[in-house]
C-alpha cells in the first residue's frame, strides 16, 4: 500500500510540474534564492526607499543590506602597498516582521595571500571573490560592491 502511494504521489508531482502547475503550490520564487538586488518582489533594491541600505542578498525572507553610512576605509594599503582594510555593517531585514533583526560587521583585508574578512571580529577567514555561488555570498558580494565604490 505504502508503495502503490509513492508511485501515485510522484506521478501527481511530476505532472505538476510538467504542466508548469508547481508555482501555483509553491509559490513564485521561493525555491531560488535572491542574490542580487531587483531578482525578487519581496526584497526591497533600497531599504525603506534609503539609498544607505542597498540590498546584497535576500533569502528565505531576510534581505541583507549594505549600511553605506557605516564603510570605513581603514587603510588603503591593508598590510602592504596596493593592499586594501575595510570594514562596513550588514543589516539584516526580516520581511516578515517589517524590522531589523541583526547588524554585523564585516571587516575585510587583502594580502598577497588572499582576501579575508572577520564578521563581528571572529577570526579572518580567507574567501574567493570571484566564486558565484555557495555560502559565503553575502561576504563575496558585499566585497565586490565595497571594492567598485573605492575604485570611483
Amino acid at each position: 500500500m505504502k508503495f502503490m502511494k509513492k508511485v501515485m504521489v510522484t506521478t501527481l508531482m511530476g505532472a505538476l510540474v510538467a504542466v508548469g502547475g508547481m508555482s501555483g503550490i509553491i509559490g513564485e520564487g521561493v525555491a531560488a534564492p535572491v542574490y542580487a538586488s531587483g531578482m525578487s518582489g519581496m526584497y526591497e533594491n533600497n531599504l525603506w526607499d534609503d539609498s544607505n541600505y542597498e540590498l546584497v542578498r535576500g533569502h528565505m525572507g531576510y534581505g541583507n543590506y549594505i549600511d553605506w553610512s557605516s564603510a570605513v576605509l581603514i587603510s588603503d594599503r591593508g598590510i602592504g602597498p596596493g593592499q586594501t582594510r575595510f570594514a562596513v555593517n550588514i543589516v539584516t531585514y526580516s520581511v516578515e516582521k517589517n524590522t531589523i533583526v541583526g547588524t554585523h560587521t564585516y571587516e575585510y583585508i587583502e594580502s598577497r595571500e588572499g582576501t579575508f574578512c572577520s564578521v563581528d571580529g571572529n577570526g579572518y577567514q580567507r574567501f574567493n571573490e570571484n566564486e558565484e555561488y555557495g555560502y559565503n555570498q553575502i561576504v563575496i558580494e558585499t566585497y565586490k560592491r565595497c571594492m567598485r565604490e573605492l575604485r570611483r
